[in-house]
């Protein structure tokens, strides 16, 4: 697994920390993206840890509550550690596949949000997700997503990269 970190330009020494884990499903060239209708932001599915969880549980609970699929969890290709404000995030990025439906969970922002799952052309994921300095003077947590899951991306193309090679 690698381990990358991010330095946003807004951080202060940090005094908390939450761990998440995201989701890459990709299916017939297509990957699985949350997207709030409301206002556009794209990002891969996922989110924070509970108490008591693992990583692969959390996982596959927030892709079932976000985009109402059930999931198995592979490999997990990426720790990604970011500084912005007083907060350290760590994501864990897993390679997953779809195993069923089920139903979707979300919170009452990610309803006023209009939080649903889209597929997306990966080249068009990763193009979206490479802009992310466009966002720099307009929406700071934007332009972080989207530079969150274009890294992530990256290495999920240089880690299946790698996996090929070695088969």
């Amino acid at each position: 697994m690698t381990h990358l970190t991010i330095y946003g330009k807004n951080r202060t020494e940090h005094k908390n920390t939450r761990e998440g884990c995201r989701a890459v499903i990709i299916q017939n060239g297509k990957i699985l993206l949350s997207v709030e209708e409301a206002t556009g932001l794209c990002m891969l599915p996922g989110g924070g840890v509970e108490a008591g969880e693992s990583y692969p549980e959390c996982c596959c609970r927030e892709v079932l509550e976000e985009c109402g699929y059930r999931i198995e969890t592979g490999d997990c290709y990426l720790k990604l550690s970011e500084y912005y404000f007083d907060y350290l995030f760590i994501n864990y990025y897993f390679v997953c596949e779809i195993i069923g439906e089920g139903e979707r969970s979300l919170t009452s922002l990610e309803k006023e949000r209009g939080l649903s799952p889209k597929w997306v052309d990966i080249d068009e994921a990763i193009d979206l997700f490479s802009r992310h300095e466009e966002w720099a003077d307009r929406d700071e947590d934007r332009r972080g997503t989207y530079e969150r899951e274009y890294t992530a991306l990256c290495e999920y193309v240089s880690y299946t990269a790698e996996q090929r090679e070695i088969k």
